[in-house]
């Protein structure tokens, strides 16, 4: 009896022609995530806030050949984010790739002591924004029956961390976000899917130069890997999941914490 077998190939990890949107994509892991889109063949959208950041991630991949356009992108504000879509658009045509990477500064704060105002920022920085860039891009995908949507969430909800209940309430809910839409758009062959992470190199959080500190290092005991994942490393994944060899994936929340929310 013959078996027919495919000719595997990296033809499918290729990105070449698509156009990805990076929010957040001037400095940190956004950063890496965009060059690692243009490497792979793709042009890339950078959507942050601060013009003098954006221009220069924008003059590194030109220098390279890349396509790139910037655009400073206010989060919390609905014309912002359209603007953003419309010279997408009007530039490389569609939109194939969304990352929504978005962050927000926080400090441990007992939940009897939680305000209002922490508990309204958390999901004004984070759940609100990526519902829009979503909701902003996700038409013309369907339209195509073709995209690839990663948001970039944290692996907080998923292990009970103590004075981050705003924090990990409003990453939660961008989880439970993730799952539902993914469930619905499948069918239309966008993929929806999040990277829950933790303990990642990043410009606000386990800079290199911190890791052999006495505090990152006492950290590390509950993380069975027992190091900080370099930002490039993200990166590749992230590279993955806007690729044809994930079309099969859809809804998933992925821990990438180095085993941290499989310990105890």
């Amino acid at each position: 009896m013959t078996t027919n077998v495919p000719q595997f190939s990296l033809e499918s990890f290729s990105l070449a022609g698509r156009v990805g949107i990076v929010t957040g994509g001037s400095d940190g892991i956004g950063r890496m995530i965009a060059h690692g889109f243009i490497d792979a063949g793709a042009s890339v959208v950078i959507a942050a806030r601060t013009q003098e950041k954006i221009d220069s991630v924008v003059a590194e991949i030109e220098a390279k050949g890349g396509q790139v356009l910037g655009v400073s992108t206010d989060v919390t504000d609905e014309a912002s984010v359209q603007h953003m879509r419309d010279a997408a658009l009007e530039r490389f045509g569609q939109v194939d790739i969304l990352v929504a990477n978005l962050i927000a500064r926080w400090k441990p704060t007992a939940a009897a002591d939680t305000t209002d105002n922490q508990w309204s920022a958390m999901f004004d920085r984070l759940v609100h924004p990526l519902m829009r860039f979503v909701r902003a891009v996700l038409p013309q995908m369907i339209d195509r029956q073709a995209g690839k949507i990663i948001a970039i969430t944290s692996a907080a909800p998923l292990r009970p961390t103590p004075k981050s209940s705003a924090y990990s309430t409003a990453r939660g809910a961008q989880n439970a976000y993730v799952r539902s839409v993914g469930a619905e758009v499948a069918r239309h062959n966008v993929q929806f899917n999040a990277i829950a992470q933790a303990y990642v190199e990043n410009v606000d959080a386990y800079q290199r130069e911190t890791w052999e500190t006495e505090a990152i290092q006492r950290q590390l005991r509950h993380v069975p890997a027992r190091r900080i994942a370099e930002n490039w490393e993200q990166a590749e994944l992230v590279s993955f999941l806007a690729s044809g060899s994930s079309d099969f994936i859809c809804g998933q929340v992925m821990p990438f914490s180095g085993g941290w929310t499989t310990s105890t």
